[in-house]
């Protein structure tokens, strides 16, 4: 069973275990803005609580991170440095935890603490569902299950009033292979 949770970027997968899914967090996005001319504190405290937040009302067994748990390209911030693996080793005083590396998540390697799960850039099977990031074709072994959980494309759909005022929301969308 796959249940996003209410109005959050975040979801819980329960067959066996219950794992809870989190994904595109961009820890450090602050410094692409900086050099852009946006100067902003910090937000991994602000995330860090809110994912608390998310623990506390799941209470998951195991935690998946599915791709770019950091924000820069091709290179490591000194904030991303500082910043992932005290995020990482929090998150692993609640669960196990297990990442799929996504498109940001260059060199992240040397971040990820020991008592963290780096599996393979194509994603994994746990727990009889598949897990991958989407920037990539995802391992075969995720063809195989019932249910694939990919990131990536942070959708949206556009609201328009009569006025042609309009807001863009994140959706979910859920889907089913076509089988050829």
């Amino acid at each position: 069973m796959i249940s996003p949770l209410l109005n959050e970027p975040a979801l819980v997968v329960e067959n066996n275990i219950r794992t809870l899914v989190i994904a595109d967090i961009h820890l450090g996005i602050e410094w692409e803005l900086y050099h852009s001319g946006i100067n902003i504190p910090s937000q991994v405290e602000k995330r860090t609580v809110r994912i608390r937040e998310y623990i506390k009302k799941v209470a998951p067994e195991r935690i998946v991170l599915l791709g770019d748990i950091k924000h820069n390209v091709p290179r490591t911030s000194w904030q991303e440095k500082q910043e992932v693996p005290v995020f990482l080793e929090e998150l692993a005083g609640f669960a196990p935890v297990d990442i799929v590396p996504g498109n940001h998540d260059g060199d992240i390697e040397g971040l990820i603490p020991k008592n963290v799960t780096m599996q393979g850039m194509r994603g994994f099977v746990l727990d009889g569902a598949g897990y991958f990031h989407g920037h990539t074709w995802p391992d075969t072994a995720l063809l195989s299950v019932s249910h694939v959980v990919m990131s990536h494309n942070h959708p949206t759909i556009r609201l328009t009033d009569a006025l042609g005022h309009g807001v863009s929301e994140p959706v979910w969308i859920r889907t089913r292979f076509i089988e050829k």
